[in-house]
């Protein structure tokens, strides 16, 4: 079975990106690229098969197949953007919004046991 960028986005709860947005800040003094036009334009890059680059993401973000699947209709964004919010989006929202889901999912699936997640410590730690 494959799993399309779509199908994994519709498995997470919207709420969810904005709650977590507002916890971490991520979205403070950002306005355009949010973290959850990030999230999306990240999974939706790397599940395509073309090679991923900046260049690459910046045609996904204007594209309408990635604007009917982010639902967002207004979406700009030049390679340098997207690769300064890289650089600069903090860790944390990726890191909340992916324990979030796990609880979620292994709650929901009742397989709490079943699954578990390996954390990777930066060097700088």
């Amino acid at each position: 079975m494959v799993m399309t960028a779509g199908a994994l986005i519709k498995l997470i709860p919207q709420d969810i990106f904005q709650k977590l947005a507002v916890e971490t800040r991520v979205d403070s003094q950002v306005k355009k690229l949010s973290g959850e036009v990030m999230f999306k334009l990240i999974l939706f890059s790397m599940l395509s098969p073309e090679k991923l680059s900046l260049r690459v993401m910046e045609s996904f973000l204007q594209s309408c197949r990635f604007k009917s699947f982010s639902k967002y209709d207004i979406l700009e964004g030049k390679y340098n953007s997207i690769r300064d919010r890289i650089c600069s989006i903090t860790p944390l929202y990726f890191e909340k919004l992916f324990e979030t889901i796990f609880a979620t999912y292994n709650k929901e699936l009742r397989e709490e046991r079943a699954l578990s997640k390996v954390g990777i410590v930066p060097m700088w730690h």
